[in-house]
């Protein structure tokens, strides 16, 4: 099989309409869904066991880690980014019926991401390094462990950062169970491939681990995606690279730093519950860590609502979008009011398991029975920026996100926290979600009214 002479993609237009030419039910949602949750739920169990495998290597090279685990979420937020501005320039050329154009959005959203992830942010991460340790007095030690990791990790990006885009084109494509298989396929061998390299290689093992693995998982999603006809031949002319990123960065510099903020504002969270105490940091960490289960159904979602609404605009299917706006909002209440309430019931015994002191536990528990009531409005202003951003508007998705995690979250916190201590920054956690998810939803009502119902007079 020639990867530069695709393969027909009759099937993947016949998926594409059978997927995404219709109005999403509650079932259907939770269909859709279903592939992303079961992937992400073997990613947090690859992430717990990714842990665990690292805090056994030395004191020095955990603390490398520690130090460059920033900078690898930065790469992550602009894989999410481009994985956004793909999806809409492909699920828009399926909805016209121009597989031509799908191919090469496809093609030259991987080469790009490629040369962007492993050339531009690879050497301005490296050049930026030098000055960061002179800022933070990083000792000689784990200075050493970083260039150790760094050396083979900023090459590892020119296949790692595409390799996160092949699930994107086929979940345009209306393939979610293929997206979904490949990426648990790829964490299971990078969990399987872990210890080894480890034992082995200390902190380059880690490094090296996401190399090989992403370079072999590559060339089988690449194979895969030509196998449905979605790739071409492609160019290596200037123009056309210049071209694709006039067509993706307008889309994926935004997108990329509103998934930043969230970050950065957990960070500026951390830093006060510091003030009040080791104890208090360590309990709101372990709290923290776990709002990635929280999330599960909001993040699956997220992954085919993007190609779903970008397919139906460009189609003017107008009601198929309203309603299933509509009802991707009952569900996002129904799951997080369940998820919620599991926390807060067992959150003694969730406290208890992760923590042998007592103090941090009690800290862990007060998390846990305050924070996850915002919870709904969390996984409410998930589903708004997703739509925001299918809608072509990722600079109000930004604005948006700004105004939610530092004026209202950190701002409530904050101020809540000088009058009640860490419990009153934890309620004030909770009062900015819940206002964010009120916003919101006023914010979806009027993107839906502004974008679709001035469509509907026109036609």
């Amino acid at each position: 099989m020639n990867i530069f002479h695709p393969a027909d993609s009759s099937y993947a237009d016949a998926t594409v309409a059978r997927k995404y030419n219709r109005r999403l039910s509650i079932p259907a949602i939770v269909r859709l869904s279903a592939p992303g949750a079961i992937e992400f739920s073997f990613v947090v169990l690859t992430y717990s066991i990714d842990a665990w495998f690292i805090s056994k290597i030395d004191s020095p090279e955990l603390a490398a880690l520690g130090i460059i685990f920033p900078f690898c979420f930065c790469v992550q937020s602009f894989q999410f980014g481009m994985s956004n501005a793909v999806v809409l320039k492909i699920s828009g050329a399926w909805s016209r019926g121009s597989v031509r154009s799908a191919r090469k959005y496809a093609t030259y959203g991987l080469l790009l991401t490629s040369a962007l992830a492993g050339g531009v942010l690879g050497l301005g991460l490296m050049a930026v390094f030098p000055y960061l340790y002179s800022l933070l007095q990083v000792p000689e030690d784990i200075h050493q462990s970083v260039l150790e990791y760094l050396n083979i990790w900023l090459p590892a990006l020119f296949v790692s950062a595409p390799l996160f885009i092949t699930t994107t084109i086929l979940r345009a494509a209306g393939m979610v169970w293929v997206a979904s298989l490949l990426n648990i396929i790829n964490t299971a061998i990078y969990t399987l491939m872990l210890p080894f390299f480890i034992t082995q290689f200390g902190i380059r093992g880690a490094a090296l681990s996401v190399l090989s693995n992403s370079t072999f998982m590559l060339f089988v999603a690449v194979a895969t995606l030509n196998n449905f006809g979605l790739l071409t031949r492609p160019s290596f002319k200037l123009k056309y690279y210049k071209h694709a990123a006039k067509l993706f960065l307008p889309v994926a510099l935004p997108a990329s730093i509103s998934i930043l903020l969230e970050p950065l504002s957990a960070a500026v969270i951390a830093h006060q519950m510091l003030l009040f105490g080791s104890n208090i940091v360590a309990g709101y960490g372990i709290g923290a860590r776990l709002e990635l289960i929280a999330f599960i159904c909001c993040f699956s979602l997220r992954k085919i609502f993007a190609p779903y609404l970008s397919y139906n605009l460009k189609r003017k299917q107008y009601e198929h979008i309203k309603r299933s706006i509509f009802n991707a909002v009952i569900f996002i209440f129904i799951a997080q009011i369940f998820i919620c309430l599991c926390i807060v019931l067992f959150s003694t015994e969730i406290s208890q398991s992760f923590s042998p002191k007592p103090e941090i536990q009690r800290i862990t528990t007060d998390f846990l029975s305050i924070v996850p009531f915002g919870y709904i409005g969390q996984g409410l202003c998930y589903l708004s920026i997703c739509i925001i951003i299918s809608f072509d508007a990722p600079v109000k998705a930004l604005i948006f996100s700004f105004v939610w995690h530092f004026f209202l979250v950190v701002g409530f916190s904050w101020a809540l926290g000088i009058l009640n201590g860490y419990q009153g920054a934890l309620n004030g956690i909770f009062v900015g979600n819940s206002l964010a998810g009120v916003i919101s939803l006023l914010l979806m009502k009027h993107e839906v009214s502004k974008k679709i119902f001035p469509q509907k007079n026109r036609h």
